[in-house]
């Protein structure tokens, strides 16, 4: 957020530091290209364009609501800024709480892929999921990886539950529904 060109307090120092991290990169003796992770993803104008991947719990009308620069995402000015100066080979990102998978094009054609990494909480959905990077010096492999769901957790508890008492009610040698009747008809007189 420090990179929107508001002229904020911390925008110089960010700037700075920025440009210090892009001299150390370039003066560093590998040639690895770095990977940025930013909490707000890089500017697109909405979801429609992630890939097939997108997960399904989000309804399919919020992924045409137009996303709001430097709220839900980045401007395009500072998004062009960071994939000009960095220069990354990947790009992580997250805030939205659904995962998307899009590319960006940098000044000389090439194609950054950016990953915006979905919820991992309940709390923001009923299906978090998180994401494994396998990362070489000239490859990556990013996989997507599904949590169960909450709603498929409460259905098993409650199931488990229902078997636990059935099993304490009428299983065993000698099933504790039959013994509490045996031990009330006594009392009672029956």
């Amino acid at each position: 957020m420090a990179f929107e060109g508001d002229q904020c307090r911390l925008c110089a120092r960010a700037e700075k530091q920025l440009d210090e991290i892009v001299n150390h990169l370039h003066r560093s003796e590998t040639s690895a290209k770095p990977v940025l992770l930013s909490h707000f993803p890089l500017y697109r104008v909405s979801d429609a364009n992630c890939s097939l991947w997108r997960q399904s719990s989000s309804s399919s009308s919020s992924k045409f609501v137009p996303h709001k620069q430097r709220y839900d995402v980045l401007s395009q000015e500072a998004s062009e800024i960071l994939l000009k100066k960095i220069k990354p080979r990947l790009v992580f990102t997250a805030h939205t709480h659904d995962f998307c998978y899009t590319k960006h094009t940098d000044t000389k054609g090439k194609i950054i892929p950016e990953w915006t990494v979905p919820s991992f909480s309940w709390r923001n959905r009923d299906d978090p999921s998180l994401m494994l990077l396998s990362i070489t010096t000239n490859n990556e492999r990013v996989s997507h990886c599904r949590l169960p769901r909450e709603s498929t957790v409460f259905w098993s508890y409650g199931i488990g539950a229902f078997l636990l008492i059935f099993y304490i009610l009428f299983g065993g040698r000698r099933p504790f529904g039959l013994f509490a009747f045996c031990f009330l008809r006594k009392r009672i007189k029956l």
